[in-house]
């Protein structure tokens, strides 16, 4: 059939060549047509997208970071002093979680650090927030980030062209390849563990110690000077998650601006599977749920029956909710497992709040004594506010425990008005003289709100504006118990108020809670404190 394969060949090719051709075209055409993903949109925004992306991440920047942060990014709000670590200067384009060989950040590890906070930190996260609220924040980010790092080398360099600087500045701070694991992690066999803590015990143990638990003998300081512990590996607590890729990236290339230095190359490629192995195996798994903040939803259950007090059934019937807190100012602290529950019969509100505390701090004998205390804060608004006492279009109510000040009245001691006059003998001398005195009890007197009750109802309008409701409108009530190394409180207050007396609370209604608790042993007092991030309340 040499006529048949003739006929063949002479068509064969052109229609290959054919075919190529409309792939390519095709190809090119999805590229061009195709939807850009999220990141992409980010990176590379339509010109005319700019200004309403970054419009948007200046706005909720201002609204969640700025406190911390500063407005300019510079790591100097005016809530940074009560913090530790202290909040990241962008303009320093130093980010402590990033995963590119340079070791500068991407946008993927900027949206990763803003969608799941750093744990170990007061950074927390705002995964709750839409995406594109998310991809706004990070582009804003990077904004501060090159425009600062700019205004650095146009100082060192004055009569240089400000767009050369600028352009400059975003050279400097793109970010390499991503360094990523060169394979699967070696199975935690016996021998991989033991050849992991070998390499540990050379390239790790002076600083993290010899057992994991941050306390080698090395000195550690960050860029500042400030003293930075290593982590305890042995909580399981690590600022960019216990994910094998994670852990590569901080071994491979270290944590900019702090003391973690790249171990590389005493730490190869071949062998950090075997350290990374051996440092997931000095903590338990479920360790960093403990610690990792997730947004949660409280549902007040309404319920007929008696809830005012800690023993009664109807708290049992009721599903605690598990809440996480961080101090602020980092510290070695035992988890205090807080558990809330919440109901209310139609009229009140109650919350029930316990919480792991190894001492009780209830007296106030000493200057130097600091009680346990506890703080709930409430927002009604779509849009929260900043979480350290809301803003100034953003009213927060404030529920406030204190442990010391009911046992101090009940027992005559540690008052804020404690005079001789008060004392029992004292009294019956005077009664037996037949004397009047004048009243000594000068702070109840004049209305003092924190003298002679437990709890109280503030009211913030933004960061240092806490302020005392006065007495008529102090309406929560509350009470506790220490049992068995651990705290039990209740707080109640009435659902509806009268105008400018507080936040009436309606059922079917979704409200931002968020909780506080001080360790008096710890000498907790004001800032330093351990926090929740924002959470739902509802009443059923």
């Amino acid at each position: 059939m040499p006529g048949t394969k003739s006929a063949w060949l002479s068509w064969k090719y052109p229609l290959a060549a054919l075919v190529v051709v409309i792939l390519l075209v095709g190809g090119v055409w999805y590229l061009i047509r195709r939807p850009p993903s999220a990141v992409e949109q980010l990176t590379h925004p339509p010109k005319a997208a700019e200004d309403r992306v970054l419009a948007l991440g200046r706005a909720l920047f201002t609204q969640h970071c700025a406190a911390c942060h500063g407005d300019r990014g510079n790591g100097e709000g005016p809530a940074a002093r009560f913090l530790y670590p202290r909040p990241r200067n962008f303009h320093e384009g130093k980010f402590r979680i990033v995963t590119s060989s340079n070791a500068r950040p991407s946008d993927e590890d900027l949206l990763r650090v803003i969608t799941r906070g750093m744990p170990g930190s007061a950074m927390f996260p705002f995964g709750h927030l839409p995406e594109n609220e998310q991809l706004a924040l990070v582009r804003y980010v990077r904004y501060l980030m090159v425009t600062g790092f700019a205004e650095r080398l146009q100082a060192a360099d004055p009569d240089a062209d400000p767009q050369e600087v600028h352009a400059e500045a975003e050279r400097l701070l793109q970010p390499a390849d991503k360094v990523t694991l060169p394979g699967p992690l070696p199975p935690a066999t016996k021998e991989v563990l033991a050849r992991g803590e070998a390499l540990y015990q050379k390239t790790c143990a002076t600083c993290h110690g010899k057992t994991g638990k941050g306390d080698g003998t090395e000195v550690m300081k960050d860029d500042h000077g400030m003293l930075i512990r290593p982590r305890d590996f042995t909580r399981g607590i690590f600022k960019g998650s216990r994910e094998p890729e994670q852990l590569y990236a901080r071994i491979m290339v270290g944590m900019p601006g702090a003391p973690m230095p790249s171990q590389f190359p005493a730490v190869t490629p071949e062998t950090v599977g075997d350290v990374i192995q051996f440092i997931l195996s000095l903590s338990d798994p479920s360790s960093q749920d403990k610690v990792e903040h997730r947004r949660r939803q409280i549902v007040a259950r309404q319920i007929q029956g008696t809830l005012g007090s800690l023993d009664s059934d109807a708290w049992q019937s009721l599903t605690p909710v598990p809440i996480v807190l961080t101090p602020l100012w980092w510290r070695e602290y035992s988890e205090p497992d807080l558990q809330v529950r919440a109901a209310h019969d139609g009229k009140t509100l109650y919350l029930s709040l316990t919480w792991n505390d190894a001492s009780r701090n209830d007296a106030l004998s000493h200057l130097d004594d600091f009680e346990d205390m506890a703080a709930v804060q409430i927002y009604d608004g779509e849009h929260e506010p900043f979480l350290g006492m809301g803003a100034e279009t953003a009213r927060v109510d404030i529920w406030h425990w204190c442990a010391a000040r009911p046992r101090s009245l009940m027992a005559g001691k540690d008052r804020l008005d404690l005079y001789p006059l008060d004392e029992p003998l004292f009294q019956r001398l005077v009664a037996d003289a037949k004397l009047h005195l004048p009243d000594m009890n000068t702070a109840r007197a004049v209305g003092n709100p924190i003298a002679d009750v437990s709890s109280a109802s503030l009211v913030a309008k933004g960061f240092g504006s806490t302020t005392f409701l006065p007495r008529s409108s102090q309406l929560v009530a509350s009470s506790g118990k220490w049992r068995q190394g651990r705290w039990h409180i209740l707080l109640q207050r009435p659902l509806v108020l009268e105008q400018d007396r507080g936040l009436a609370l309606q059922r079917k209604h979704r409200y931002s809670i968020a909780f506080a608790i001080w360790d008096g042993a710890a000498k907790d007092r004001n800032g330093q404190k351990l926090v929740s991030i924002w959470h739902d309340l509802v009443l059923e």
